[in-house]
Parts: structure tokens; C-alpha cells; sequence
């Protein structure tokens, strides 16, 4: 495990040395340091997401209740609710249906 820890943090596939600008690897489509160790704009939304993270205590001990897309009136909308039973606290992850 530690070689492909070593992978992500070090330029993906290729070590950061041959990056060919035309072709992404699939450590570029969802990270947010390309292979040229260069922070994309994806880097400041995984920011905001551990900042919310770390103050949202309640959403580590959610519970999935229910998820679809009958909670909007559009088919084009996913969304997953959470919820802690012991605090009440709710939480609703919303995207778009079709992930490509």
C-alpha cells in the first residue's frame, strides 16, 4: 500500500516525469493535484469539503435513510438523506442523476 500512496502523492502514474498533456490518467480525473503536482480548481471544493468535515460531527454517526430522485421534482437530481438518530441532525447529498 505504501508504493500506491506513494503514486498518488508523487504524480499519479507516470511520477510527475512524462506527462502528456493531451491524455489524463485516472488519478487526474478526480484529484485535485494533477500529474504535474499542480493544484487544479478541484483542490479548493476538497478543501471546503474537509472543512466541513471536520465541524460536522453528527454526519460521521448519519445513518442512510432514503435516496432517489423523488425528493425534487426533476429526474435529472439524485439525492441521499442522512440522518443521526441520536442528535436528529439531518444531511442531504444532492447530484446530478447521471454521473457522466
Amino acid at each position: 500500500m505504501l508504493a500506491c500512496f506513494l503514486t498518488v502523492v508523487f504524480g499519479g502514474t507516470n511520477w510527475g516525469q512524462t506527462l502528456e498533456p493531451t491524455v489524463y490518467s485516472s488519478y487526474d480525473y478526480g484529484g485535485g493535484i494533477n500529474e504535474n503536482r499542480v493544484a487544479t480548481t478541484k483542490m479548493n471544493e476538497m478543501r471546503l469539503q474537509g472543512l466541513f468535515l471536520r465541524v460536522s460531527r453528527d454526519l460521521f454517526g448519519a445513518d442512510l435513510i432514503a435516496n432517489g430522485t423523488n425528493y425534487t421534482t426533476s429526474s435529472l437530481i439524485h439525492t441521499a438523506e442522512l440522518r443521526n438518530s441520536v442528535t436528529g441532525a439531518g444531511f442531504y447529498f444532492i447530484r446530478h442523476n447521471d454521473s457522466t
